[in-house]
C-alpha cells in the first residue's frame, strides 16, 4: 500500500514538473444569489441581486427568483456588462432548497421539491 501511494505521489510530482494543468474553465462554480422572502434568501428584490453580481463570462452568476408571497410585477431591472442567468421556481419553492450545483437534487425551475432530510 505504501509503495503505491509513493508511485502516486511521483506521478502527481511529474505531472506538475511537466507544466500539465487542467485549463482553468473545467471547472466553474457560479455565484448563487437567490430572490424570494423565505429563509436563505440573499435579496428581497431582483434588481438588488442582480447589482450584487460578479461578472466572469467563463462562469456565469445564477439569480434565482422564487415566488412566495408576492408576484414580481412593474419591475424595471438593469442589466449591464454582467454575465447571469435568471432562473425562476414555481411556488413553494423556498430559497433554502436551490443548491449552487442546480443538480438532479436541486429544485428545478417549474418543479417544487421539499426539502432534504
Amino acid at each position: 500500500m505504501t509503495r503505491r501511494v509513493f508511485l502516486l505521489l511521483r506521478l502527481v510530482a511529474m505531472l506538475a514538473l511537466s507544466g500539465f494543468a487542467l485549463p482553468a474553465a473545467a471547472i466553474c462554480f457560479p455565484q448563487l444569489l437567490t430572490v424570494g422572502d423565505s429563509a436563505g434568501c440573499t435579496d428581497g428584490g431582483i434588481q438588488s441581486a442582480i447589482d450584487k453580481v460578479v461578472n466572469n463570462a467563463s462562469c456565469p452568476s445564477v439569480v434565482a427568483i422564487t415566488r412566495a408571497s408576492y408576484d414580481y410585477v412593474d419591475q424595471h431591472l438593469s442589466i449591464a456588462d454582467k454575465t447571469l442567468r435568471l432562473i425562476g421556481y414555481a411556488d413553494g419553492v423556498a430559497c433554502n432548497q436551490i443548491s449552487a450545483t442546480l443538480g438532479s437534487r436541486a429544485a428545478r425551475p417549474g418543479v417544487a421539491r421539499p426539502p432534504r432530510r
